[in-house]
């Protein structure tokens, strides 16, 4: 189970996804966690670009 303290909305929504999905829970927040760091180094690109 995850260890650390996380709202209670977004585990509401961690727990539907994984029943839909068929994934773990923690499957579905290394993939969260994996697109947020995508994210976060594409958008540090654009500011060294400017």
């Amino acid at each position: 189970m995850l260890s650390a303290r996380v709202d209670e909305d977004l585990m509401e929504y961690v727990r539907a996804t994984a029943y839909e999905t068929r994934k773990s829970k923690q499957e579905i927040v290394a993939e969260a966690l994996a697109l947020h760091r995508k994210n976060r180094r594409a958008e540090a690109a654009g500011d060294e670009a400017r």
